[in-house]
């Protein structure tokens, strides 16, 4: 392994602590360092609490660079995530009641949906970031493998966040920070 700056251990540490876990609690654990466009950078990467997480971390000062959380397969929300319902996304318009499906994933439930501004509310929530700091450039309805999600993204300071959010239950399915810079 090689230490370069604040080290891998350190490293692995700070993801590891802002994911919330502990290193017991993780598996598929890996980290390596790497230079990401002309940066130091530790790249790490676990599955922990059903989520696969990777994380770049600055070599230098253990700065954040990048976070992208996935949910790593099975059940969400109650719902095998190979459930097939309508091919058409619902759109923002929550009230669509046209469309019909049998499975509890279908955008005839729309009306079960936490709707966006709650998604929007919920991605701001966990990024730390107050509404008046975040410039909105996507906020919809989408189906992603059978299951209705929020695809919300924002811009605040020199970072862009982007939120994959369960329409039924609000759980946060996938998550990403990147520089604008990049």
């Amino acid at each position: 392994m090689n230490n370069q700056g604040i080290g891998l251990e350190k490293a692995t540490q700070i993801a590891l602590e802002n994911a919330g876990f502990k290193e017991s609690e993780a598996t598929l654990m890996r980290g390596h360092f790497d230079r990401d466009d002309g940066l130091s950078v530790y790249e790490i990467e676990f599955r922990a609490g059903g989520y696969d997480y990777d994380y770049v971390i600055s070599s230098g000062d253990g700065t954040i660079i990048e976070v992208d959380r996935e949910y790593a397969g099975g059940q969400l929300g109650g719902f095998d995530s190979s459930a097939s319902a309508n091919d058409q996304p619902a759109g923002q318009d929550q009230n669509n009641s046209s469309q019909t499906g049998g499975n509890a994933g279908s955008a005839s439930d729309a009306s079960n949906y936490i709707g966006v501004d709650k998604a929007k509310e919920l991605a701001l929530q966990d990024a730390g970031i107050d509404s008046s700091a975040a410039t909105f450039t996507k906020a919809k309805l989408d189906r992603d493998d059978g299951i209705y999600l929020y695809d919300i993204e924002f811009v605040s300071g020199n970072f862009e966040y982007s939120y994959e959010i369960s329409a039924t239950d609000g759980v946060i399915v996938d998550k990403d920070i990147d520089s604008i810079y990049d």
